[in-house]
């Protein structure tokens, strides 16, 4: 930790050379080593993408998924975890349809897109007294994006947000099923609903999270 080093007369630079030479010793090894500071955020970032190199396949993207974002670059990465996370999710929606979207002859399990909304949040680092505050912000736009992403939390929420996207779907898929019927066709829909409905619901919490992270780097 770069906080806790400290010598009268010696740069900091000078200090961490000291250091990472003295943990390479120990090491026995040319060891990456990095240095953070909790109090301006220094070595954060790079902590962070040392991490995500070093790692593969699921841990990889869990990494992704749930590391903070220091930086604009991983919090796109961050993003394409998750729009993959959404693909899975609306399968499983689709799949385990248990409830019926009012307007339309399709069914999803909502409980499946709740948490899937939770999960998003939570990546983001999105907890509620968050987006409270986000939602008195200064710019409009941004304590708009806030508020809905409050108010699809909960699975009534949710089910409003499927209801703007069934009528579309529904709409465009119809004529192309014209000749089949049954639950492989309402599934079908189900998934495009979901899918749809998901993607805004993430689109709104990087808005968010891009909104917070621009504040942290400008400077003062």
């Amino acid at each position: 930790m770069r906080d806790q080093m400290w010598e009268e007369g010696i740069p900091i630079e000078e200090l961490e050379q000291r250091r990472t030479q003295d943990i390479r010793n120990h090491a026995q090894s040319d060891a990456h080593v990095v240095f953070t500071s909790c109090r301006d955020g220094a070595g954060l970032d790079t902590l962070v993408t040392e991490i995500h190199k070093h790692l593969d396949g699921a841990k990889r993207e869990r990494w992704e998924r749930g590391a903070k974002a220091y930086s604009e670059e991983f919090l796109s990465r961050k993003k394409a975890a998750c729009e993959k996370y959404v693909a899975y999710a609306a399968v499983a929606a689709a799949a385990n349809g248990l409830n019926p979207v009012p307007g339309a002859n399709v069914a999803v399990d909502l409980a499946v897109l709740t948490k899937l909304f939770r999960e998003i949040r939570s990546c983001y680092g999105l907890d509620n007294d968050h987006l409270l505050a986000m939602k008195d912000s200064a710019i409009p736009a941004i304590g708009q994006v806030a508020n809905n992403v409050l108010s699809y939390a909960t699975k009534e929420g949710s089910l409003l947000l499927l209801k703007r996207y069934a009528g579309r779907e529904v709409a465009r898929n119809v004529t192309r099923y014209v000749p089949f019927v049954g639950q492989l066709i309402a599934s079908g829909i189900g998934y495009a609903i979901t899918s749809s409905a998901g993607f805004s619901y993430l689109n709104d919490c990087h808005q968010l999270a891009e909104s917070a992270l621009e504040s942290q780097l400008t400077p003062c």
